[in-house]
């Protein structure tokens, strides 16, 4: 059969493409199901990379090629879906990685370098909730690096085939969230304040709980009781970490407020937050706008339901 000179080139540059994303770094791509990534590229742009940003737009994703970091618009951070580094071996892995580390879950930052690199990944300072990978382009292998407790963390997650595709190692989770429940027992401290049944402790705790007269805390350890306990004591079992529990002696549950020198006026125990003198609150707090701009709230567990009473007005005052 016959074919057109103009249609068999259009062939060949379809087969040059899909070779060379097979060949690279689309089936880690794909594998990791990475959406509408930003490339960072740190040079000049090459065939295989345009090659990438045409993938994505043939999937209606929208992708971009950037030579750093400060390039990636920041005015929606958290609605970027992933972003690509591209490194060689002779740079330095800590300086690539600080800016990235800006950035948070549920984004997810992929590392593309070689094994080279592979003994610097135990001296990264990366949180628990950042999604930082590293892929070795060389033997092809996904790596995952993070602190916790002191404890730095590193695994392998899993190898792109022979037929180019990847495929997670068989004793690892693939779920992001799952894999990183054990916090490898870390001592957190927290602040509470009382509310009804939900957390509350025994008043012996004013005479027995050890008390702090340099910050005026109780620790509240062995005294409290209620739903938020219960809770707790549940996530401590499950995520592998122990609370020190404290309350303040004034009982405030503060706010942060901003001054005219660029200082901030801080009080109760939002304050204490916004200081990183405690790692979490655990107590009925209410949401307000003023204190989301300095602290970060979990989804409720479930409705405020309010005390409420109903008045009848004497009859006599009742009109027609």
């Amino acid at each position: 059969m016959y074919l057109p000179s103009k249609i068999i080139g259009v062939l060949v540059f379809v087969v040059i493409i899909q070779f060379s994303l097979q060949k690279s770094y689309r089936p880690i791509i794909d594998g990791l199901k990475l959406k509408s990534p930003y490339y960072v590229v740190g040079g000049n742009v090459d065939s295989q990379q345009r090659n990438l940003i045409k993938h994505h737009s043939m999937k209606s994703e929208f992708s971009m090629i950037c030579k750093n970091v400060n390039d990636i618009p920041m005015v929606n951070k958290e609605q970027i879906q992933s972003i690509i580094q591209i490194a060689i071996s002779t740079e330095d892995i800590a300086a690539i990685l600080k800016p990235l580390l800006y950035f948070k879950f549920p984004t997810i930052v992929l590392l593309i370098t070689d094994s080279l690199q592979k003994h610097n990944l135990k001296d990264l300072k990366i949180l628990i909730h950042q999604q930082i990978l590293f892929y070795f382009d060389d033997t092809r292998d996904l790596f995952e690096a993070y602190t916790i407790n002191d404890s730095n963390i590193v695994r392998r997650l899993g190898f792109v085939s022979n037929e180019s595709w990847f495929q997670w190692d068989k004793d690892v989770n693939p779920n992001f969230i799952q894999r990183r429940s054990n916090f490898q027992g870390v001592s957190l401290k927290a602040m509470t304040e009382f509310r009804g049944n939900l957390i509350n402790a025994n008043t012996s705790f004013l005479t027995d709980a050890p008390y702090f007269p340099e910050n005026e805390t109780y620790l509240l350890n062995g005294f409290t009781y209620g739903i938020y306990h219960d809770v707790l004591n549940v996530l401590q079992d499950h995520l592998n970490f122990s609370t020190r529990l404290f309350k303040r002696k004034d009982g405030a549950w503060g706010m942060v407020y901003p001054q005219d020198d660029g200082t901030f006026r801080t009080v109760g125990f939002i304050g204490d937050l916004f200081l990183k003198k405690a790692d979490f609150a655990i107590a009925s707090v209410i949401i307000l706008k003023d204190r989301a701009q300095f602290v970060d709230y979990l989804p409720a567990m479930g409705l405020y339901q309010g005390k409420y009473s109903l008045q009848q007005k004497p009859v006599s005052s009742l009109r027609p």
